[in-house]
């Protein structure tokens, strides 16, 4: 199968430019990577995603490196408050500091009910918001969120407290 796969591909490469479009192979760790895929000159296509399984699925994937927008759709920009995230429900989120200050503490949310998941980041490259570990995030330590590609996913459990799922550092 593998030897297949590594046919098909070879070919592909070799036909690619002549059929007006290119593509780039990655693994699901450095998808968020990908500079530019070009279909017929355009900066979108289809890609082949792989799971940790090896399962294949195709995805579409925008000039800019971005994949489909899932269920909850492009994300909303928050600015904080006084250290607090008023948001509208569950969803994806980047989170600016108050008044484009160079770093802000992030140590409340508003917004959630019980139960309601979301996935926070960093609105710009250039600012840092650090979520704070305390009485509203029951998480292990501070998160430093200084890069649009750090993720972090959290689940309101009611009263304005909410736990931590998972983190992601996508680099300094």
């Amino acid at each position: 199968m593998k030897r297949i796969l590594i046919i098909v591909l070879l070919i592909l490469f070799s036909v690619s430019p002549v059929l007006g479009f290119s593509f780039g192979i990655f693994d699901s760790d450095d998808e968020d990577k990908l500079d530019k895929i070009t279909v017929d000159g355009a900066e979108e296509g289809q890609a082949l995603i792989f799971d940790s399984e090896g399962n294949a699925a195709p995805q579409t994937i925008s000039g800019d490196g971005s994949g489909d927008m899932g269920a909850w759709g492009a994300s909303s920009e928050i600015t904080l408050v006084s250290g607090v995230a008023a948001l509208s429900g569950e969803g994806y989120y980047t989170i600016d500091t108050e008044g484009d200050g160079a770093t802000d503490d992030l140590t409340q949310i508003t917004g959630l009910v019980a139960g309601d998941e979301i996935v926070i980041c960093a609105e710009h490259n250039d600012r840092t918001v650090i979520v704070k570990a305390g009485t509203y995030f029951y998480i292990e330590t501070d998160f430093i969120l200084n890069n649009t590609r750090d993720r972090m996913t959290l689940q309101c459990i009611g009263s304005n407290i909410c736990v931590e799922l998972s983190r992601r550092s996508g680099g300094d």
